[in-house]
């Protein structure tokens, strides 16, 4: 009786042995102990807040930019990143925020500037080139390790003099940002000489190294379709922003008729948010993800609540 006892133990150990052996060979990409035993591998995405987004509902304290608030929001949320706009602060102390958004255990994710590139020569593009170093500066004191430049057009020239102009620009500039060890990305931009996928490809081909930001709401304002967008663009894209928008007819002072483009929370609006999700997810996106609303309907604390609520969602139901 005890031999065959041993006998079964000895042969149940030698299958499982070969099943774990087997499994770790030949297992998918991803696989995990977890999935094997029949639990799930939940994906997440990491958010963050911008404070452009606040900013934009007068989120003050004492006439200034309250960063505190706003970082007890995130928290609350289980928001871990931070995305600094230039233009919310005056003065910007980076030391400062660098120190509040720790104390809510967040960090800043990417730092956003506007510096004047879309001048035609580099003389013109001097005091661009200057704005670029502070920020670098700036960048490194606030701990990210992205900044993004906000490229718009002019209507004074036409929209490819406006991009050459671009290119010209953030070659200059990406040598520097290289050279502090920062990632210098762009986005989609309304209106603008550099919005499409196809315009977006030749930056990256003209200045190397350069990475993008998906803008989903910007994209779908300027006609092209958002899964398209990010399916061109997938391999150099490192941020995304994501807000909703729908477009509508609208009657003119004059009478006359026309479309007009109106943003939304996320969810609210006519962008397919979940295939763009889906494609995020089955990707292994790994940046953050910032929940951009330009409207008013709801608070800023509001509107990332219900947005991540959404997203999450998405997530959890494929």
């Amino acid at each position: 009786m005890m031999r065959t006892t041993n006998y079964n133990y000895s042969r149940r150990f030698l299958t499982l042995f070969v099943a774990v052996i087997f499994t770790t060979i030949f297992a998918p990409e991803g696989y995990s102990q977890q999935q094997n035993i029949g639990s799930p591998q939940v994906n997440k995405m990491k958010f963050a807040l911008m404070t452009y987004t606040f900013a934009r509902q007068d989120w003050k304290k004492d006439g200034n930019f309250d960063l505190e608030k706003m970082c007890k929001v995130g928290q609350e949320l289980g928001i871990e990143g931070v995305d600094i706009v230039s233009h919310t602060f005056s003065p910007l102390e980076p030391e400062n925020i660098r120190k509040v958004l720790a104390d809510h255990g967040q960090k800043v994710v990417c730092y956003t500037f506007f510096p004047p590139l879309n001048k035609p020569t580099k003389a013109e593009r001097e005091a661009g080139i200057e704005e670029v170093k502070k920020a670098i500066e700036i960048a490194k004191r606030l701990g990210t390790d992205k900044v993004m430049i906000h490229t718009p057009g002019n209507s004074g020239m036409t929209a490819e003099e406006c991009r050459v102009n671009w290119i010209h620009g953030l070659q200059e500039a990406i040598v520097l940002t290289n050279a502090a060890g920062l990632t210098l990305t762009i986005e989609s931009i309304q209106h603008s000489p550099l919005s499409t996928s196809a315009e977006m490809l030749r930056v990256v081909r003209e200045v190397p190294g350069i990475k993008l930001v998906f803008d989903a709401g910007n994209v779908y304002s300027m006609g092209e379709d958002p899964l398209a967008f990010y399916n061109a663009c997938r391999e150099h894209i490192v941020h995304v922003h994501f807000k909703d928008g729908r477009w509508h007819n609208k009657t003119n002072t004059d009478g006359s008729t026309g479309r007009d483009f109106t943003n939304e929370l996320i969810g609210e609006g006519d962008i397919n948010f979940t295939e763009c999700v889906k494609a995020m997810v089955k990707d292994g996106y790994k940046g953050f993800v910032d929940i951009e609303y330009e409207g008013n309907k709801y608070t800023p604390d509001a509107a990332n609540k219900k947005a991540i609520e959404f997203i999450n969602n998405i997530i959890s139901n494929n």
